[in-house]
């Protein structure tokens, strides 16, 4: 097996071993996020998760557009950022911020 395929296989296996603990999220939920962050690689350093259950993944932007939406699994979110394994457990009705991946996440009532 050649050195990347291996390097993807013990990845992927790390992060479902991650998902074997969590037995409480259901990783096959929509959530929404931004093309600045999937596309362009922002990092996602606010985690909204509405009252109705809704969660959004979103960077550091101002001004969005609703065609800057993306909607994904939450499991394709955090394959694409593992750190946010830390922040599932977040209630509904708060939202969480940090200011780089891998930072403290600070938690947060959402304004009505």
């Amino acid at each position: 097996m050649p050195v990347q395929m291996l390097k993807s296989y013990l990845r992927r296996k790390t992060f479902l071993k991650g998902i074997k603990y969590m037995n409480n999220v259901n990783f096959n939920i929509y959530v929404f996020t931004t093309k600045n962050v999937l596309k362009k690689g922002y990092p996602i350093i606010r985690v909204i998760h509405e009252r109705d259950g809704d969660w959004q993944f979103l960077g550091d932007e101002c001004n969005l557009q609703e065609d800057d939406a993306m909607l994904v699994s939450l499991n394709e979110i955090v394959e694409f950022d593992k750190t946010l394994f830390d922040i599932l457990t977040l209630s509904e009705g708060k939202q969480a911020l940090r200011d780089r991946i891998g930072g403290d996440w600070h938690v947060f009532n959402l304004d009505l």
